[in-house]
């Protein structure tokens, strides 16, 4: 029986072991750019509301992480999305009642231009689209969640309310970027759907949502870090096994912590989320087709005429 273990090992079983080498690679660049991507908005964050030194977030968040998911892996890392979910959707109730009491339509002046319908806002509807579809297929931290699924049945019903929850909260955090936009309230486009919770004539936002907003990025950086954590490891080990060659946890994680060191650097520098993305993005759909060429016995056939 064929034992897949990784996007890598899959490659491995379907086109053989140097294939299996330049997916692993891009899979490891995918998941090693959204680290420093999450460690840049927990740094821009800290900094932009508390001016704190995006390092000290950085250091904290990423370290917390590692020692909960060194200890307990995989299981640790689901264990805690869950409670982290619940504290994220409670303080995202907070944040949109504040936002709906406090926020005032007359405050939006006419629509700016660069918000209306225009051809690179179309051609970034699709190019996005398609780029973050294919970012996420080839990442192992949500693969990983679909094979710890108990069984078909709970995968189909973890998917899709996850999918849909996915949805709302996406359109919600883009809701309240375009309407900050509009009101001309951002200051930082990592930030533009926090920059809405500024209000009154100095557009100040009170001590009392700075420290919900903490909780909740702190909350929800956790989430994304670990999972990508886990993923680093677990493509690395099948990697390694691959090859022939055992290696034990111990070395693993040395190596997660290696490799964190870098994107955690790249994560202090404030670059704009949406750059950071380029390169892996533009990989992944170079190679998202191929790779799943393999999935269908038939187009796999047909793939070898």
């Amino acid at each position: 029986m064929v034992v897949v273990l990784s996007i890598g090992s899959f490659a491995k079983w379907r086109y053989g072991s140097k294939f299996s080498g330049w997916v692993t690679f891009n899979v490891l660049l995918n998941l090693g750019i959204s680290l420093a991507a999450e460690y840049t908005a927990i740094g821009s964050i800290f900094g932009t509301f508390l001016g704190t030194p995006p390092w000290i977030p950085i250091f904290v968040v990423g370290s917390i992480t590692m020692i909960y998911t060194a200890t307990g892996g995989l299981y640790v890392s689901l264990l805690t999305d869950q409670y982290q979910t619940i504290f994220i959707l409670s303080l995202l109730g907070i944040i949109t009642g504040f936002v709906s009491f406090n926020f005032r339509v007359e405050n939006l002046g006419p629509l700016p231009e660069y918000l209306g319908i225009t051809d690179v806002g179309l051609s970034s509807f699709i190019t996005l689209g398609v780029a973050m579809t294919s970012s996420t297929i080839l990442s192992d931290a949500y693969w990983q969640r679909a094979w710890s699924a108990k069984d078909d049945r709970s995968l189909i019903i973890g998917s899709t309310v996850g999918s849909v929850m996915i949805i709302v909260i996406t359109f919600m955090f883009g809701l309240g970027g375009f309407i900050a936009s509009w009101a001309g309230l951002v200051h930082d486009p990592n930030l533009a759907f926090l920059e809405l919770l500024r209000i009154g004539d100095n557009h100040e936002i009170p001590m009392y949502m700075l420290t919900v907003i903490c909780l909740i990025a702190t909350t929800m950086n956790e989430s994304a870090v670990d999972s990508h954590q886990i993923a680093i490891g677990d493509t690395l080990i099948s990697f390694f096994e691959s090859l022939g060659y055992e290696i034990s946890l111990v070395h693993i994680r040395i190596l997660l912590v290696l490799i964190n060191i870098p994107f955690a650097v790249l994560g202090m520098g404030g670059f704009r989320i949406i750059s950071l993305y380029l390169i892996p993005n533009i990989l992944t759909t170079c190679m998202v087709s191929v790779v799943h060429v393999g999935v269908a016995s038939m187009l796999w056939n047909a793939a070898l005429l």
